[in-house]
C-alpha cells in the first residue's frame, strides 16, 4: 500500500500566494479612497456636532461661545492653514476672538493628517441669544482629492448644515491652496 499525501505542495501554496498578492494589490487603492472619505465625513460631523454644542452653550452659561481654526491648541489663527478647531467659552470677549485665561476651553479638535479645513471666516461666535451668530462655511477637502469635498454652512440663527454645495450653489474647489 502507498501512504497518501496529505497537506499542500510548494507550488500551490506559491500561487496561493500570488493570487492574494493581486488581489491585495488590486484593493489597496480602493481602501485609501475609503479611508479618506471616512476622515473627511468624520471631521465634518465633528465640526457639525461642535458647533452645536457652541449653539446651546452659548445660551445656557449666558456668556458667548467661539468655535475658531486653531494651529496649535489653545491658540485661534487667523492665517494659515489651520490644524483644527476650539470651542470655548469667552468670559472675556475680544476681538478678533481669542482663548485667554479667563475663558473655559470646551473642546479641541485636531483634524486627521489628510484633512484639510478651508474657511470663510476664522471664528463663530454664538451670543448668547436663541438667534445670534456669525454666518460662515467650513470648507472639509481631502488633500488628495480622494474623498469629496463637504461644506459645513452656518446660517445667521447659528444653525449648522451639510452639504456638498457651497451657500451661493457653486461646487467647493479642494485643489490648490
Amino acid at each position: 500500500m502507498q501512504p497518501t499525501q496529505r497537506g499542500a505542495s510548494l507550488f500551490s501554496l506559491a500561487i496561493a500566494l500570488g493570487l492574494v498578492a493581486v488581489l491585495a494589490a488590486t484593493a489597496a487603492p480602493g481602501f485609501e479612497r475609503i479611508t479618506r472619505q471616512w476622515a473627511a465625513a468624520r471631521s465634518a460631523s465633528g465640526l457639525i456636532a461642535a458647533l452645536h454644542q457652541a449653539r446651546s452653550a452659548a445660551v445656557a452659561r449666558a456668556v458667548p461661545v467661539v468655535l475658531c481654526q486653531t494651529d496649535v491648541p489653545g491658540h485661534c489663527t487667523t492665517v494659515g492653514t489651520p490644524s483644527g478647531w476650539q470651542l470655548f467659552a469667552d468670559n472675556s470677549p475680544s476681538s478678533p476672538p481669542r482663548l485667554d485665561w479667563a475663558d473655559e476651553l470646551l473642546q479641541a479638535h485636531t483634524l486627521a493628517p489628510s484633512i484639510e479645513l478651508r474657511v470663510t471666516r476664522t471664528a463663530v461666535t454664538y451670543w448668547p441669544t436663541a438667534r445670534a451668530a456669525s454666518t460662515a462655511s467650513f470648507i472639509v477637502c481631502d488633500r488628495r482629492n480622494l474623498a469629496s469635498p463637504r461644506v459645513v454652512i452656518v446660517s445667521q440663527t447659528g444653525r449648522p448644515r451639510l452639504s456638498q454645495r457651497l451657500s451661493d450653489g457653486s461646487i467647493p474647489d479642494c485643489t490648490g491652496g
